[in-house]
This record gives C-alpha cells, structure tokens and sequence, in this order.
C-alpha cells in the first residue's frame, strides 16, 4: 500500500502521457495496469492515474498565475453555486476544479468572509436605524409637547408605521423576540424581589 503513495516520478508521468494518447481519458484502470507490467512493480492505481493527468499534466491545464478576472470570477461563481468546485472550474478555461478550490481557499476565503461580515453589519445597522426611527416616533407620540413643530411631529407619526413596515420580516421576529426577553426578565426580578 505504502508503494502507491510515493511521488511520481518523471519516468511515471511519461508513461501516463503515452498511455492517455493511445487509449483515451477513460480507461484509467487499464493505463494503471500497463504501467505497472512495464515498470515490473506495484506502481499507480487507476485513480491516481486519473487524478494526476486530470490535476498536472494534462497539457489543456493552464499553469499560469491567476488573474484578477478569474479571481472575481470564482467569488462570483461561489455566490452561487457555493463548494461545486467541477461547476465553477467549467467556466475557467483550463483551469481545474481543484487548482480552483485549492486557490479559493488558500487566497479568497478570507476576502470573501470580509464581505459577508460587511454585508452582515450592514443589515445589523440598517434594522438598528430602524428600530431607534420607530422608537424615537413612538416617544414622540406619546410626548405631543416635545416638539412644538406640529409639522414635524405630525410627520414621525405617519412615518413610524412606515418604518416598522419596511423592517423585513426576520428583522421584526428579532425584534419581538427581544422584547419578550426583556418583558419575562422584568417579570423574574419583580417576582424574586416579592420572594426574597
């Protein structure tokens, strides 16, 4: 078992490149076996042989550094189809899905993150905006001599339903939900209080 991990070697390759032109890309099992009668050892398995014609030396594989172009591409691609490296790497000429996913992980993953967490404070912000709009046009409603612009106050009155309107629908089940939390902890203080 330990022989059909070793490295290949370029004797290896070349007999793999041989065999690939002669039978084709789908008989790997076959090009295992020829290439071990020939070396007269236990060399490759058919898998192997697969996978390092299909990764390295395939001569379609483009061994050139990444562009900018492919780069936003693959983040694009994940957007999408998410870890479905062979999907992505169909839309890069000559590259693999693994070069694709090996290179995703080793240089975007972090960039990717970075905007994700972005976008995620973002919408953190935007529901908190909200909130503190609808909170402060509630006060003010209550508080009808606050402001002694009529028009002002008449104004965060109609837009109070407004932006607890557009608030989507997660962002008021969070909103309901901290409440409630809110409301039972009150409760628990004042019951042990009377307790205690």
């Amino acid at each position: 078992m330990s022989s059909c991990r070793k490295t290949w070697t370029e004797e290896e390759d070349e007999m793999l490149k041989e065999f690939v032109i002669e039978l084709g890309e789908t008989r790997w099992g076959l090009i295992a076996k020829m290439i071990e009668s020939r070396l007269n050892k236990k060399s490759k398995t058919g898998k192997q042989c697969r996978e390092r014609w299909h990764n390295h030396i395939n001569p379609i594989i483009s061994k050139n550094s990444w562009t900018t172009n492919e780069k936003n591409k693959i983040l694009e691609l994940h957007d999408i189809y998410g870890n479905q490296w062979s999907k992505i790497a169909q839309h890069l000429k000559g590259r693999t899905d693994n070069a694709v996913k090996n290179f995703y992980y080793s240089n975007l993953r972090k960039q990717s993150r970075i905007s994700a967490k972005m976008k995620s404070e973002n919408r953190k912000k935007t529901y908190r905006t909200k909130l503190r709009i609808a909170k402060e046009c509630q006060k003010n409603k209550d508080k009808n001599d606050i402001y002694e612009d009529k028009s002002y106050e008449d104004s965060l009155e109609i837009d109070a339903p407004k932006i607890l309107y557009s608030m989507s629908e997660p962002e008021l089940k969070i909103k309901q939900w901290n409440e409630e939390k809110i409301h039972n902890s009150r409760q628990r203080t004042e019951t042990e209080s009377i307790l205690y």
